[in-house]
């Protein structure tokens, strides 16, 4: 860690967009998260320029004198909507401090850049997951932290290898790789069952987007009737998992008859140990899913939020969570 001066600027990356700046991005990227390689340029444009919601917003620290990357906030656009108004949101899709410019107070001005900047963008709603050593941060800067935001819920499915590496639920969730493009074929969201709630607006471009032409790591989806469900897959230990990110009826409220059916058919085609289901209370399909006999494991995940438009100040939202809001599933 360095502590000498540096002249860092506070920049919109899209001024440096080249291919020697994308490059001084993913090392910088590499660096700071320990990653064993360097993600391509293809991937940096799917990622943060290719979406179907927009380009993000790409506020980074940049040494001029090394012409050099030292750090990211990069916020991706989401479509969200309260009732019956759309709103325009980001969440943090990419966040780092180089190691070598670290204890500099990069970060934070970094996220005051990238208020303003989402200001001049038109968003009404700011989100983060921070972890807790960032959390402070974006307290101090005026951010909402919401206490239990998240609900893990989950099912122990009773099986030889699930008793005998009972211990390795202690353990945390590693999703597996991707080891393909997927060809999974998924309609928009239905949005019958929210009332009072800001969710999000997860379209079928959206999700082919996401899901099929760059994959986090192994999903899992299965359809039924006119229903619907996504899970991604990975470890815990010995232990494998199918965390369920959304459950879905086209056009209409799905049933909890027709939920048990497709978290049957995931079981199936996963054999996993562990089923599981992140999901804040706000979420209309939390009281069918603990119902089903899903117990509520304590969750780490640290939500915070920062209200933009001045029209919605005042109130206290009400976040329908699941885990299609965290960018990394």
């Amino acid at each position: 860690m360095s502590t000498q001066p540096k002249a860092i600027e506070i920049r919109d990356f899209k001024e440096l967009k080249d291919d020697a700046h994308i490059l001084s991005f993913l090392e910088g990227r590499k660096n700071a998260h320990k990653l064993s390689a360097l993600e391509s340029k293809e991937w940096f444009l799917w990622k943060f320029c290719n979406s179907p919601y927009g380009t993000s917003l790409m506020s980074c620290a940049y040494d001029e004198e090394k012409r050099k990357i030292a750090g990211s906030n990069f916020y991706g656009i989401l479509k969200r909507k309260h009732k019956d108004q759309e709103l325009l949101s980001v969440l943090p899709y990419e966040a780092f401090v180089d190691p070598e410019y670290q204890g500099m107070g990069v970060f934070k001005k970094m996220i005051l850049f990238g208020e303003e900047y989402a200001k001049k963008e038109g968003v009404q709603v700011m989100l983060a997951f921070p972890n807790t050593s960032s959390l402070k941060g974006f307290i101090r800067r005026g951010w909402t932290q919401v206490e239990n935001p998240v609900a893990y819920l989950t099912k122990i499915q009773l099986k030889v290898s699930t008793l005998v590496n009972m211990l390795d639920i202690k353990k945390a969730f590693v999703h597996n790789p991707s080891t393909r493009k997927n060809t999974f074929e998924f309609t928009d969201l239905s949005e019958s069952i929210f009332t009072d709630q800001i969710y999000g607006i997860w379209t079928k471009v959206y999700l082919e987007w996401r899901f099929n032409e760059n994959p986090a790591g192994e999903y899992a989806h299965t359809t039924h009737n006119d229903c619907s469900a996504l899970a991604r897959i990975g470890r815990r230990g010995k232990l494998k998992e199918a965390q369920i990110l959304f459950v879905d009826k086209k056009g209409g409220e799905i049933s909890k008859k027709e939920i048990k059916v497709l978290i049957k058919n995931i079981k199936k085609q996963t054999n996993a140990n562990i089923i599981s289901f992140p999901m804040s209370s706000f979420h209309p399909l939390y009281g069918y899913v603990t119902s089903l006999g899903f117990i509520n494991l304590k969750s780490k995940t640290n939500f915070t939020y920062k209200i933009i438009d001045e029209k919605l100040e005042g109130t206290t939202p009400k976040f329908a969570l699941s885990g299609l809001d965290f960018h990394t599933y």
